[in-house]
């Protein structure tokens, strides 16, 4: 790796990435085959992206392919559940593509 002064321009800026891992079963969420969201047990650059901060305060999480980590209610909940998601990615950042973080 060579550093930005080796490279002749100080203008480069990188932007950091991020993994976002699960909570209960500890797995990341990696950006699979035809949009949908993987399961990775280890982060890779699948699993990485890009987070972008929108005017609301809400966030978005960008691949390195360009889509947009997006959840979605899905069926109706196993007994137990009180709400069930899905997880995919989607070409334009609409209002399914924006999260809110919350301190734990």
């Amino acid at each position: 790796m060579t550093s930005v002064a080796q490279q002749g321009s100080a203008c480069s800026i990188i932007p950091f990435v991020v993994a976002i891992k699960s909570y209960h079963r500890g797995y990341y969420i990696g950006h699979g085959k035809n949009g949908w969201a993987k399961q990775a047990q280890i982060a890779d650059e699948w699993e990485m992206l890009t987070p972008v901060k929108n005017d609301d305060g809400t966030w978005s999480f960008k691949s390195r392919w360009g889509y947009w980590l997006s959840g979605h209610t899905k069926m109706d909940p196993k007994e137990g559940e009180t709400q069930r998601f899905e997880a995919n990615f989607e070409h334009k950042k609409q209002a399914c593509e924006k999260w809110r973080l919350e301190l734990a």
